[in-house]
């Protein structure tokens, strides 16, 4: 949205947080693909895979979405019971861990770790409070169904369940967008918690995508 201030963006996910933000071609595709076949669509199999079945995977991101629905809604209840219980705290972060990360990619340290983090800082208000101005903030809402002006440096994840609906963007949906995608690596592993899950994949394409930026503007 300040594409004066900004010079890219390296994302690991739709910042839309809806393929509808894809465009109406990708919503239309994606219809089509339901009806006649996900490779009339997308050839690659890989991208079949995070779209497809569609019915499946809607009912797996309403089971998903329930979450950001709780959070928004009511931030403030969910973090007053769970300060006061780091097990509860603790099964919350299992719980988003293994519903939205590749498997295996998590250990029990990661799930320690983060939790502490979150008990001992007493951030879990701000942390829920983030779901609640994603939908309620309507420059956040502009921002994040507008095209992305600047270069765009794209990560898309193993994450096949139903959060890949609002998350992933199929390289060939991906210029309504991301007019100026400038780099598009696909991992063969991780999920939501790309950063966490693959660190040095991550570390790399973002120095790749810095280059080829810095490249463009001499």
């Amino acid at each position: 949205m300040f594409p004066n201030d900004i010079l890219g963006v390296h994302l690991t996910m739709n910042p839309g947080g809806s393929v509808l933000s894809l465009g109406p071609s990708a919503v239309l595709q994606l219809g089509v693909g339901a009806l006649l076949g996900p490779a009339w669509v997308l050839p690659d199999p890989v991208d079949q895979a995070k779209m497809y079945p569609l019915g499946k995977k809607l009912v797996s991101l309403w089971d998903e979405s329930s979450f950001y629905w709780q959070a928004a809604a009511n931030p403030d209840t969910l973090a007053y019971a769970l300060s006061q219980s780091p097990a509860a705290l603790a099964a919350l972060v299992a719980d988003k861990f293994h519903a939205w990360s590749d498997e295996h990619s998590i250990t029990r340290d990661d799930i320690i770790t983060t939790s502490i983090l979150l008990y001992s800082t007493n951030s879990v208000a701000s942390s829920l409070r983030w779901f609640r101005h994603m939908r309620d903030d309507p420059l956040l809402a502009e921002g994040s169904n507008c095209a992305v002006p600047v270069p765009v440096g794209f990560v898309s994840t193993h994450l096949h369940t139903g959060l890949s609906l609002a998350e992933s963007v199929p390289k060939p949906w991906a210029a309504y967008k991301f007019p100026h995608l400038v780099s598009y690596t696909e991992l063969a592993t991780g999920g939501h918690y790309a950063a966490l899950e693959s660190p040095r994949e991550i570390i790399q394409d973002i120095r790749s995508f810095v280059l080829i930026v810095e490249a463009s503007r001499k």
